[in-house]
């Protein structure tokens, strides 16, 4: 599922779109990669049906709203976070 906003990332019109529909939710200053996954979900335009939805936590301040937002949307299937230690993120990152 990461990969449908980065193949429509590089299409004009498709990921403003996306873009547009999710800032009627979130923050405009938001990431755009973010926005555009959030876009394509409000949208209903991931053409999966989802058995679950899992995330990770992740050091980006706009994926820990967006994956929040996407859990509430898809609110009828499970969804859960796994929650990876802030060393295991930052061991090769030499923070």
């Amino acid at each position: 599922m990461d990969t449908i906003p980065t193949r429509i990332a590089s299409q004009d019109g498709v990921a403003s779109r996306y873009i547009d529909e999710a800032e009627k939710y979130v923050p405009t200053g938001m990431c755009g990669f973010d926005k555009v996954e959030l876009g394509a979900a409000l949208l209903d335009e991931f053409g999966l049906k989802l058995d679950a939805f899992i995330y990770t936590s992740i050091l980006c301040d706009s994926s820990r709203v967006v994956h929040l937002a996407m859990a509430s949307i898809w609110s009828d299937v499970p969804s859960t976070v796994l929650d990876v230690r802030l060393e295991l993120m930052t061991q090769d990152l030499n923070i």
